[in-house]
C-alpha cells in the first residue's frame, strides 16, 4: 500500500474510490487518514498538517504520529511531496525536483522514535540513500512516461520556520550544496527510515530564496501558481501509484 503525504497545492487525492476516514491511534497521538483505492492501487493518504487531529500550524505538526500512523493504517512506502524555494537561481520557479539528499536546519523537532521503540547502536539508521533510489527510479519512469520535466537531483535544506530564512541563512546553505529550502519534509525522511519504510520526495519550486534573484510571489499569485504547478504533480505521482497496481 502506498502512504501518500502532500502539502500546499495538492491538498487532496482526485478520484479517490471508496473512500474511508480513519482515526488512527499512535503513541504520539491520533491521526487522522483518509483511505482507498486511486488509479488501481491501495492507498492512504495524509494531507501534511490537516487534517491532523489537534494540528493548526507548522509548530504543532505531529510528524512521528504522521509517519507512524501511515505505517500503521498498512503503508508499506511513503511518497510526498514538498513546496520549497531555490537557493540556486538556476532553478526555475514551477520546477520538479527529485530530492535525493536533504540538510537539516531545524531546531526543535522529534527526528526518532527512540523513547518507545529501542535502538541499539547496530540499529540506528544511516542517513545514505535515505530517499529510495527505488522509489526515485520509478518517479523518473513516471516522468518520462507522462512528459513531465523533472530535475533529477537536489540537496533539500529544511529550515525551522515559521520565518523565512535570511539571505546570509540563504547564502551559507547554497555554499554547503543546498539547492532547494523549505519547512517540511524533515524528520519524516529520518523517521521513515528508522522504520525501515521505502521514503522519496518530490519538490515543487514556488519561487526563490531570500537574496536569490527571480520572481518573488505575493500570496494571491502563488495561489494561483500551485494551481498551475499541481497538475503535473499529480499527473506524477497518479502515474508512480497506477503503474504499481
Amino acid at each position: 500500500m502506498f502512504g501518500l503525504i502532500t502539502g500546499a497545492g495538492f491538498p487532496d487525492l482526485p478520484g479517490l474510490e471508496d473512500r474511508s476516514e480513519r482515526v488512527v491511534a499512535t503513541p504520539f497521538g491520533p491521526v487522522a487518514v483518509s483511505l482507498g483505492r486511486w488509479h488501481g492501487t491501495d492507498v492512504v493518504f495524509l494531507p501534511r498538517g490537516g487534517p491532523q487531529i489537534g494540528a493548526h500550524h507548522l509548530s504543532e505538526q505531529n510528524d512521528r504520529a504522521n509517519v507512524w500512523g501511515l505505517h500503521r493504517a498498512g503503508a508499506q512506502v511513503i511518497l510526498t511531496a514538498v513546496t520549497c524555494q531555490a537557493a540556486d537561481a538556476s532553478i526555475a520557479s514551477g520546477s520538479l525536483v527529485l530530492v535525493d539528499d536533504f540538510v537539516d536546519r531545524t531546531k526543535r523537532r522529534d527526528d526518532s522514535f527512540a523513547d518507545v521503540h529501542d535502538l541499539t547502536i547496530a540499529d540506528r539508521p544511516s542517513m545514505d540513500e535515505a530517499y529510495s533510489p527505488a522509489l526515485r527510479s520509478s518517479l523518473l519512469d513516471a516522468a518520462e512516461a507522462e512528459s513531465i520535466s523533472v530535475l533529477l537531483h537536489g540537496t533539500y535544506g529544511i529550515v525551522e520556520g515559521p520565518r523565512q530564512p535570511s539571505a546570509a541563512e540563504v547564502r551559507m546553505l547554497a555554499s554547503g550544496g543546498v539547492d532547494l529550502i523549505g519547512f517540511d519534509g524533515y524528520p519524516e525522511v529520518a523517521l521513515a527510515r528508522e522504520r525501515s519504510i521505502p521514503y522519496s520526495a518530490v519538490a515543487v519550486v514556488v519561487g526563490p530564496a531570500p537574496g536569490v534573484e527571480g520572481k518573488q510571489f505575493m500570496a494571491d499569485e502563488l495561489a494561483a501558481e500551485l494551481g498551475a504547478w499541481s497538475e503535473p504533480l499529480t499527473r506524477l505521482i497518479a502515474r508512480v501509484v497506477a503503474d504499481a497496481s
